[in-house]
C-alpha cells in the first residue's frame, strides 16, 4: 500500500520531527490515524476522540 490508499476524507497532519504525514479520518463512531513506517502502513483505530488518538500515533510512530 502506499499513502495514497488513505480516504478521499482524511486530513493531513505534517510531524516535522519524525518527518511523515499523519492521516486521520473517521468511519461511523470510529477514529483512525494512518502512517507510513517505510515500506508499512500503519493504521491505529479507536472510538477515543480523534486528537487523542493522532497523539497516541504520533507517539508510537517509528521514523524511517
Amino acid at each position: 500500500g502506499s499513502e495514497d490508499d488513505a480516504p478521499a476524507i482524511a486530513e493531513v497532519s505534517f510531524d516535522a520531527e519524525k518527518r511523515m504525514n499523519f492521516y486521520h479520518f473517521f468511519h461511523g463512531q470510529t477514529n483512525a490515524v494512518m502512517h507510513r513506517e517505510g515500506k508499512v502502513i500503519c493504521i491505529l483505530m479507536s472510538q477515543i476522540p480523534k486528537d487523542e488518538l493522532l497523539t497516541l500515533a504520533r507517539a508510537k510512530a517509528h521514523a524511517s
